[in-house]
């Protein structure tokens, strides 16, 4: 492993860990560590020489370099009050940077890896980048469910050992990566599944939210693909079947003493069962949220499906359809959604299942509408002020003034115009579609 050893000795006086050993028996012999990272059960300690690699809270591998002196090991940090933890504004780091401990995790998850290749040594954009989107809490709690986190960094840390230098550099060649930062999805293999689009890098929150949003909605188009490849199995799978019939036929008709039409029937009814079962299955778990991820409405249809509207039609649709649509679009997310009465200071609630305390709160106006001013931005964030909401959206299909959008993204507010409604709608996956406009339709009857 050019220079690592299941456990390397520093010094004669560093004392060697063995596979099994405690995490406490870790911090024991070589101090508390320069960073950590998680993958399901497994944890890895970094160090200046290396890593160790814990398993449920057990020592699974120890990776040292020879070539690194051991400084002199670090204490273990007072735990911080919950009170000066939050004022101290603490950084979580979720990205591991070994590729071979995140491809074992993605595999055991059935999650893809966010591998972000970076050089903080050159370039000021992979350490903006890294500071100010990697590294937020937004990205964090948002992607956490989706995927395995892995920072492949080129740069002279002493920390990074050369074996996951290596591992940076053959997967930097494999991918073709010369511009940083780069994000790609990748398959446990090291495949790449698909690239986030970064365009030009701004960082900020609208620049943070769209990554974010881009990285949701790819999870969900690989879940898609997914689907439809195992449904194909399926068919083949049913194919096969009806192919073996006869012989199944003849064997029930042998064994039980039916007639072959009798066994038939028998045979092709437990088939065509099984299938149903089967489809019945795949349709439940691609529906769930852990697989079909919220806020990412972007499962790919195709343009034959049809039944999009128009922004023309948009134009003309009521207060109420707007509304209407805007909640079905959110359950379809995972979201339940309340409608308020008439007079109310908001539109809808959003809420998680379970939960009663809302996550978002919406606010709409009618299709034909005005461009909607800073002023109704300031009374949607007032609102989220007095409820305690976090997130708030506001639908409004003829759009926005210049000054509104650059509020919006100050103070992490969602504007939906009739152009992005249509592309959430053409992203609905296509059971979805035919019933979210009908039902928008009753409900403004109501």
């Amino acid at each position: 492993m050019g220079g690592l050893a299941s456990v390397v000795r520093a010094a004669d006086a560093l004392p060697a860990v063995e596979p099994g050993a405690s995490r406490a028996a870790v911090f024991q012999a070589y101090g508390w560590p320069t960073g950590q990272s998680w993958f399901g059960s497994r944890e890895i300690l970094n160090y200046p020489q290396g890593f160790v690699t814990l398993e449920s809270g057990r020592v699974e591998r120890v990776e040292f370099s020879s070539r690194v002196p051991w400084p002199a090991p670090r204490p273990q940090p007072a735990s911080p009050s919950p009170v000066s933890a939050k004022r101290s504004g603490a950084v979580i780091d979720p990205w591991g940077e070994d590729f071979e401990s995140a491809a074992q995790a993605a595999a055991e998850r059935g999650r893809p890896i966010l591998a972000l290749f970076m050089g903080r040594d050159g370039s000021p954009a992979s350490r903006h980048f890294h500071e100010q989107v990697a590294l937020h809490p937004d990205l964090r709690n948002e992607l956490a469910a989706h995927v395995v986190f892995l920072r492949l960094e080129f740069s002279s840390r002493p920390q990074h050992t050369d074996h996951q230098r290596e591992q940076t550099e053959w997967l930097r060649a494999k991918h073709g990566v010369t511009v940083y930062p780069t994000l790609l999805l990748l398959s446990p293999t090291g495949a790449a599944l698909a690239a986030i689009d970064l365009g030009t890098p701004v960082v900020g929150q609208a620049f943070r939210a769209r990554v974010i949003m881009a990285v949701k909605a790819e999870c969900a188009r690989l879940t898609e693909v997914a689907a439809a490849a195992a449904a194909a199995e399926m068919l083949a799978a049913a194919a096969a079947l009806h192919a073996e019939a006869g012989w199944a036929q003849k064997l029930l008709a042998r064994s039980l003493g039916l007639s072959l039409a009798d066994a038939f029937t028998v045979v092709v009814a437990a088939a065509v069962l099984a299938v149903v079962a089967l489809l019945a299955w795949l349709l439940w778990r691609t529906r769930t949220p852990e697989h079909l991820p919220r806020a990412a409405m972007a499962v790919r249809l195709s343009d034959s499906a049809g039944g999009v509207p128009t922004s023309t039609e948009i134009a003309g649709w009521p207060k109420e359809k707007v509304c209407a649509v805007t909640a079905a679009l959110a359950e379809a997310e995972g979201y339940v959604a309340a409608v308020m009465p008439f007079g109310s200071d908001k539109d809808l609630l959003l809420m998680n299942r379970g939960e009663s305390h809302p996550r978002v709160v919406v606010f709409c106006t009618a299709g034909d509408s005005g461009l909607v001013p800073t002023k109704r931005l300031r009374e949607l964030r007032g609102t989220l002020t007095a409820d305690g909401v976090q997130s708030g959206w506001f639908v409004a299909p003829k759009g926005f003034a210049n000054d509104a959008r650059s509020y919006a993204a100050e103070h992490r507010l969602h504007l939906i115009d009739a152009s992005l409604m249509i592309e959430r709608l053409s992203e609905l996956p296509p059971l979805l579609l035919p019933k979210v406009l009908p039902r928008a339709a009753v409900r403004e009857a109501a």
